[in-house]
This record gives structure tokens, C-alpha cells and sequence, in this order.
């Protein structure tokens, strides 16, 4: 499965929708980039619309804010016409929406088994980046490295290590986990309720969510459409 494309005009974001072949409960994957057109996310508040549920991502505290810092400050230059994700405006779906993220006392934990110098290198990195960025970035340089499929790429493969596995298991891995566990619940209680449960993370996760769905529980994909992200 594709879920991010890059192409000479633009990045697309996949939207998937999956259903059972004995149970009514559908399943929508949205996979996100955080930072996009404002069209791009109006696009995607419109299709949540016709959604019931809502699994949606975010982790309160300060180590998380400071490690979104790079897209949050970039935003702020405006030649990039982009804006972040904050345009869903997700408090106004209300009761719809599930925070199927790990607490920030989770968070907290997992975050403290990184080597103490991992942790002081991306404290002061983050915000070095951040200030390159905003300064230098392009929506050229913004897309490279943004697709994502299914499967792990070479490069990805080629460029793994022990302390950024350490690290990607803090980010990705543990709230891999806690998400699938929220699915299979839904699933387990909802399964033959005519219900469209939407699921609205970065694109990263939907590797888990995907192998979860289709793997385990047995959805397949029943239609496929894409949603321009931004223009090149």
C-alpha cells in the first residue's frame, strides 16, 4: 500500500477504506503529514464529516511539543503558504472524537530509557533545525523523504542503528502498540455496527494500523482515493 506520494507536482496523502467481509464496522485510514495546504486539510475535515468515530493522535507535555517544534515554527514563514495540521479544528467534532495516544506519563517513561546523551543531542538539535528551516526550507526540500509505503525502504534499512531504533520505538513503536490495542477493542465491541470509525495519524503508524486491520482482523481495502497535500 502507498501512503504518501511524491511526484513533479505535488504530494498526495492516500485515503483507504476498509471493510470486512462479515461485519459492518468500516475502518478509514487517514494517513497525515503534519504540515500541508490549507485545501489539504479542508479536504480531509470534510471527508471526518461523514466519519462516527474519530482515533486521532497527540501527546501532551513539554518533550512532545518540543519535538514538533520543526513543522510548528516552520509554518511561520509565510513565502511557504503551508499551514499545520491545527486546521482539522478537531475539538469542533466532539463526542466523535477517540485520543488513541499514550498519556504524557507514558510518554514520559518510554522517553526517560533513551541514553541521557541521545536525549541533550535532540534537545539542542530540534531547535537548531527549526531555525534552519524556517529560514532555508522550500516546498521542494520539505517533500524529500516524504513518501511512504507499506514496506520499510533500503535507505530506511541501510540507516538503522541501535540508538535510533531506541528512539523510533519511543515515537513510533510504543504508540504503535496502544493504538492497535484501541482498534481491536472497537473492533471486538462494535464489529457488527454499521459504524465508520475514521483513523487520523501520521503516516508512519499506518504501516502497524495496516498490518492490523488487514493482517489480523481480516478488513481489505475496498476503495482508495488521494488528497493533494501540497503543491511542488
Amino acid at each position: 500500500m502507498q501512503f504518501i506520494e511524491r511526484n513533479s507536482y505535488n504530494i498526495r496523502a492516500a485515503v483507504y477504506e476498509l471493510k470486512h467481509p462479515h461485519d459492518t464496522l468500516e475502518f478509514v485510514l487517514f494517513p497525515m503529514i503534519h504540515v500541508g495546504a490549507f485545501d489539504y486539510y479542508r479536504q480531509v475535515r470534510q471527508l471526518l464529516e461523514k466519519c462516527d468515530r474519530i482515533l486521532f493522535e497527540g501527546v501532551r507535555g513539554l518533550r512532545a511539543r518540543l519535538l514538533t517544534l520543526t513543522y510548528r515554527f516552520m509554518v511561520r514563514r509565510k513565502r511557504l503558504k503551508l499551514v499545520t495540521q491545527n486546521e482539522l479544528r478537531l475539538r469542533d467534532l466532539g463526542e466523535r472524537l477517540i485520543h488513541a495516544d499514550v498519556d504524557a506519563a507514558t510518554f514520559e517513561n518510554a522517553w526517560s530509557n533513551v541514553p541521557v546523551w541521545v536525549r541533550i543531542i535532540l534537545a539542542c538539535a530540534v531547535p537548531l533545525y527549526s531555525l534552519y528551516l524556517f529560514a532555508f526550507a522550500t516546498r521542494k526540500s520539505i517533500a524529500q523523504g516524504l513518501e511512504l509505503d507499506d514496506l520499510p525502504t533500503r535507505e530506511e534499512t541501510l540507516n538503522s542503528s541501535d540508538k535510533s531504533e531506541m528512539v523510533e520505538h519511543v515515537l513510533l513503536h510504543s504508540r504503535d502498540a496502544h493504538l492497535v490495542e484501541v482498534i481491536g477493542d472497537i473492533h471486538s465491541k462494535t464489529r457488527h455496527e454499521p459504524l465508520r470509525v475514521a483513523i487520523l495519524y501520521g503516516a508512519a503508524h499506518m504501516r502497524a494500523v495496516s498490518r492490523y486491520l488487514i493482517g489480523t482482523l481480516g478488513y481489505r481495502v475496498v476503495r482508495g482515493n488521494w488528497v493533494t497535500v501540497f503543491e511542488l
